[in-house]
């Protein structure tokens, strides 16, 4: 009975929040939801403001945040292919149901490498970079781009302020001068 009054609740809430016609558009194409890929998400009003994000919540065997620099951005990700369910609290109070949709599986599941290095080696190397950059920067800077000549020093810089410093960015590689000097060179020369 607890949870007939919840689910009629929570249809309550959702039909209310739907009279305000809030738009949650996916920053992606629609054959590019898959698994294994952080899905990003804007939330904006009728007249097109950004709204604020305050929690997401979405179905079991999905994952999701609200963007670290955008507070109307939320990702999510998911390990199987499913229907995406979910509800969006706004900062206002209101709640937001997602509109369900399909994430389909990959034909083969794609992982980053692993940004230690490989082999004795302690070169920096343009596919340490890419590797560090794909596990630690790119959930953020996919939608926030970095210039081109950067020096070791910049991107240490960098890596010492919020978010990255928050997310350990910094301890993790501004100390470590061969994963640093392969950060630069990717993002000099391939990113």
């Amino acid at each position: 009975m607890k949870q007939l009054i919840l689910h009629l609740l929570f249809l309550c809430i959702s039909s209310l929040a739907f009279a305000n016609n809030y738009q949650i558009i996916s920053m992606y194409e629609k054959d590019a939801l898959v698994t294994h890929r952080l899905l990003s998400f804007k939330v904006k009003d009728s007249g097109g403001n950004a709204l604020d994000v305050k929690n997401v919540n979405v179905n079991v065997g999905c994952e999701a945040m609200i963007d670290i620099h955008f507070n109307n951005i939320f990702h999510i990700m998911c390990t199987e292919e499913m229907t995406v369910q979910g509800s969006i609290f706004l900062s206002n109070g209101e709640l937001v149901s997602l509109t369900p949709f399909t994430v389909r599986q990959l034909g083969k599941v794609f992982s980053f490498p692993t940004d230690e290095p490989i082999g004795p080696s302690t070169e920096p190397s343009i596919a340490l970079g890419r590797s560090i950059f794909a596990n630690n920067c790119m959930s953020c800077h996919r939608t926030q781009p970095i210039e081109k000549g950067q020096t070791d020093t910049s991107v240490a810089t960098a890596l010492g302020t919020d978010p990255m410093k928050a997310a350990g960015l910094d301890t993790k590689f501004a100390n470590d001068q061969q994963k640093l000097q392969s950060l630069v060179l990717y993002i000099n020369e391939e990113l």
